[in-house]
């Protein structure tokens, strides 16, 4: 977890946690470390994160998903009472055009199945620009000999 985007996607100055005696819920700590490993299920609880903008970046896709391609932005505020008391936390979730909002719990939906690959690159490109060439070379020589 990240507090800037750029740090996000540089993989640097991340938000250290550790690992308490509860399943998966981890702890704001400059002692720990950055990498947050669930178990099959995916859950984790972060606690001692402040009001603010955080974004969460998966290293590794659960076997059978996709890996996320984008960051997952995640916005803390608090909830105040009606006599200006911080009563909790609430969440934002946004990730691609998504947004969701939580109380306790947010969801991000991985995706299973296989990426599609790349294409337009140079070389897809270049063979594009070569079969023109022929077809017009084609187009000019049977003009010629035609006539």
């Amino acid at each position: 977890m990240y507090t800037s985007e750029v740090d996000a996607l540089n993989d640097v100055n991340c938000i250290r946690f550790i690992e308490t005696k509860d399943c998966n819920v981890f702890r704001k700590s400059h002692l720990g470390q950055g990498l947050i490993k669930t178990d099959s299920s995916g859950r984790f609880v972060l606690s001692g994160l402040k009001s603010g903008r955080y974004f969460l970046r998966e290293v590794q896709a659960p076997r059978g998903y996709n890996k996320l391609s984008d960051l997952v932005t995640v916005v803390v505020n608090p909830v105040v009472g009606s006599s200006n008391e911080i009563m909790g936390q609430s969440f934002l979730v946004f990730y691609g055009m998504n947004v969701g909002k939580a109380e306790v719990e947010i969801e991000v939906q991985n995706r299973s199945g296989s990426l599609l690959p790349s294409t337009g690159s140079v070389g897809t490109w270049s063979i594009y620009l070569i079969g023109f060439v022929f077809v017009l070379v084609s187009f000019v020589l049977y003009r010629k000999f035609k006539d």
